[in-house]
Protein backbone atom coordinates (compact mmCIF):
# COMPACT_ATOMS: atom_id res chain seq x y z
CA UNK A 1 0.00 0.00 0.00
CA UNK A 2 2.56 2.74 0.65
CA UNK A 3 4.25 2.07 -2.61
CA UNK A 4 1.18 2.85 -4.64
CA UNK A 5 0.35 6.05 -2.62
CA UNK A 6 3.54 7.35 -3.25
CA UNK A 7 3.36 6.51 -7.39
CA UNK A 8 -0.07 8.72 -6.71
CA UNK A 9 2.52 11.36 -5.55
CA UNK A 10 2.38 11.16 -1.88
CA UNK A 11 4.95 11.46 1.16
CA UNK A 12 4.05 8.13 2.72
CA UNK A 13 4.72 7.44 5.91
CA UNK A 14 4.04 3.79 7.36
CA UNK A 15 4.55 1.96 10.74
CA UNK A 16 5.81 -1.30 11.34
CA UNK A 17 6.46 -3.73 14.52
CA UNK A 18 8.64 -6.29 13.27
CA UNK A 19 11.02 -6.66 10.53
CA UNK A 20 13.25 -3.43 9.72
CA UNK A 21 14.84 -4.44 7.06
CA UNK A 22 11.49 -5.08 4.73
CA UNK A 23 10.47 -1.23 6.09
CA UNK A 24 13.73 0.17 4.93
CA UNK A 25 13.66 -2.07 1.83
CA UNK A 26 9.65 -0.18 1.18
CA UNK A 27 11.24 3.37 2.03
CA UNK A 28 14.16 2.53 -0.72
CA UNK A 29 11.90 1.35 -3.11
CA UNK A 30 10.05 4.53 -2.67
CA UNK A 31 12.72 7.11 -2.99
CA UNK A 32 14.46 5.61 -5.77
CA UNK A 33 11.26 5.89 -7.47
CA UNK A 34 11.56 9.61 -6.41
CA UNK A 35 9.20 9.68 -3.37
CA UNK A 36 9.27 10.49 -0.14
CA UNK A 37 9.17 7.59 2.59
CA UNK A 38 9.27 7.56 6.26
CA UNK A 39 9.03 3.97 8.52
CA UNK A 40 8.21 4.40 11.70
CA UNK A 41 8.52 1.62 14.30
CA UNK A 42 5.47 1.11 16.48
CA UNK A 43 3.66 -1.61 17.80
CA UNK A 44 -0.22 -1.23 17.26
CA UNK A 45 -1.22 -2.09 20.62
CA UNK A 46 0.94 0.33 22.61
CA UNK A 47 -0.98 3.89 22.63
CA UNK A 48 1.73 6.02 22.77
CA UNK A 49 3.67 4.66 20.12
CA UNK A 50 0.75 4.88 18.03
CA UNK A 51 0.56 8.56 18.72
CA UNK A 52 4.46 8.94 18.35
CA UNK A 53 3.89 7.54 14.72
CA UNK A 54 1.10 10.09 13.85
CA UNK A 55 3.33 13.21 15.10
CA UNK A 56 6.49 11.61 14.22
CA UNK A 57 4.54 11.59 10.71
CA UNK A 58 4.09 15.30 10.98
CA UNK A 59 7.31 16.82 12.39
CA UNK A 60 8.82 14.90 9.03
CA UNK A 61 6.17 16.19 6.19
CA UNK A 62 4.78 19.19 8.08
CA UNK A 63 1.29 17.68 7.59
CA UNK A 64 -1.16 15.10 7.32
CA UNK A 65 -3.57 15.09 4.86
CA UNK A 66 -4.58 11.15 4.79
CA UNK A 67 -4.47 8.38 7.67
CA UNK A 68 -5.04 4.92 6.58
CA UNK A 69 -5.64 2.20 9.41
CA UNK A 70 -4.82 -1.44 8.13
CA UNK A 71 -3.16 -2.89 10.96
CA UNK A 72 -4.97 -6.31 12.73
CA UNK A 73 -4.15 -9.25 13.95
CA UNK A 74 -5.51 -12.99 14.95
CA UNK A 75 -5.09 -14.75 17.72
CA UNK A 76 -5.77 -18.90 16.63
CA UNK A 77 -7.60 -20.58 19.12
CA UNK A 78 -10.62 -21.65 19.97
CA UNK A 79 -12.68 -19.82 22.93
CA UNK A 80 -11.50 -22.43 25.81
CA UNK A 81 -8.02 -21.54 24.90
CA UNK A 82 -7.55 -18.28 24.88
CA UNK A 83 -6.21 -16.07 26.95
CA UNK A 84 -7.13 -12.87 28.37
CA UNK A 85 -3.82 -11.59 27.37
CA UNK A 86 -4.18 -12.90 23.89
CA UNK A 87 -7.82 -10.74 24.03
CA UNK A 88 -6.95 -8.01 25.05
CA UNK A 89 -3.51 -7.60 22.44
CA UNK A 90 -6.37 -8.20 19.55
CA UNK A 91 -8.88 -5.38 20.97
CA UNK A 92 -5.54 -3.39 21.28
CA UNK A 93 -4.61 -3.51 17.92
CA UNK A 94 -7.69 -3.91 16.45
CA UNK A 95 -10.07 -1.51 18.19
CA UNK A 96 -7.95 0.80 20.17
CA UNK A 97 -5.23 1.62 17.98
CA UNK A 98 -7.64 2.48 15.45
CA UNK A 99 -9.36 5.02 18.17
CA UNK A 100 -6.23 6.54 19.05
CA UNK A 101 -4.46 7.15 15.27
CA UNK A 102 -7.65 8.92 14.32
CA UNK A 103 -8.00 10.94 17.13
CA UNK A 104 -4.31 12.03 16.88
CA UNK A 105 -4.39 12.54 13.08
CA UNK A 106 -7.76 14.38 13.75
CA UNK A 107 -5.28 17.15 15.85
CA UNK A 108 -3.31 17.66 12.27
CA UNK A 109 -5.78 16.27 9.38
CA UNK A 110 -6.36 19.99 7.56
CA UNK A 111 -9.71 20.93 5.89
CA UNK A 112 -10.79 17.90 3.27
CA UNK A 113 -8.11 15.10 4.98
CA UNK A 114 -9.29 11.78 5.06
CA UNK A 115 -9.26 8.91 7.54
CA UNK A 116 -9.16 5.40 5.71
CA UNK A 117 -10.02 2.09 7.99
CA UNK A 118 -9.32 -0.86 5.92
CA UNK A 119 -11.21 -3.74 8.25
CA UNK A 120 -10.36 -7.85 6.76
CA UNK A 121 -12.83 -10.34 6.15
CA UNK A 122 -11.65 -12.07 9.38
CA UNK A 123 -14.24 -9.84 11.11
CA UNK A 124 -17.29 -11.17 9.67
CA UNK A 125 -15.82 -14.81 8.67
CA UNK A 126 -13.76 -17.39 9.42
CA UNK A 127 -12.98 -20.65 7.90
CA UNK A 128 -12.13 -22.31 11.57
CA UNK A 129 -14.50 -24.50 13.35
CA UNK A 130 -15.67 -22.77 17.09
CA UNK A 131 -13.49 -19.71 16.94
CA UNK A 132 -13.82 -16.39 18.48
CA UNK A 133 -15.24 -13.89 16.58
CA UNK A 134 -14.82 -9.99 17.75
CA UNK A 135 -16.82 -7.70 15.81
CA UNK A 136 -16.85 -4.09 15.56
CA UNK A 137 -19.95 -2.68 12.78
CA UNK A 138 -22.06 0.11 12.63
CA UNK A 139 -24.85 -2.39 13.27
CA UNK A 140 -24.25 -2.29 16.85
CA UNK A 141 -21.31 -4.55 17.03
CA UNK A 142 -23.16 -8.24 16.91
CA UNK A 143 -22.49 -11.00 14.76
CA UNK A 144 -25.18 -11.63 11.90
Amino acid sequence: MPGGLAEDGAAVAFTYNTSPEKAEVVVREIEAAGGRALAVRADSADVSAVRAAVTTTVAAFGQLDVLVNNAGILVHGTVDQYSIDDFDRMVAVNVRAVFVAVQEAARHLKPGGRVINIGSMVADRTGFSRRVRLRNDQGGGSPR
